[in-house]
């Protein structure tokens, strides 16, 4: 089962995008749940880790505001 960022749960923003058998799924129509051994891990890891920098950014800049 993935946890997938959903910005709209329509699949049209793309945020929740895998790769399950060299297909592309997303998982907030198509799943949640996949055969593990077909989703594209490394794949998924990379998206997930594309807007880690700013999301800590993001996180240090709203904690020294208050």
């Amino acid at each position: 089962s993935l946890n997938p960022v959903m910005v709209d749960a329509t699949g049209m923003c793309g945020a929740c995008r895998v790769s399950v058998e060299g297909k592309t799924r997303f998982a907030c129509v198509e799943g949640p749940h996949f055969d593990g051994h077909q989703v594209d891990f490394d794949e998924l890891i990379q998206r997930n880790n594309t807007y880690g920098r700013d999301e800590k950014t993001s996180l240090l800049f709203s904690i020294r505001a208050k």
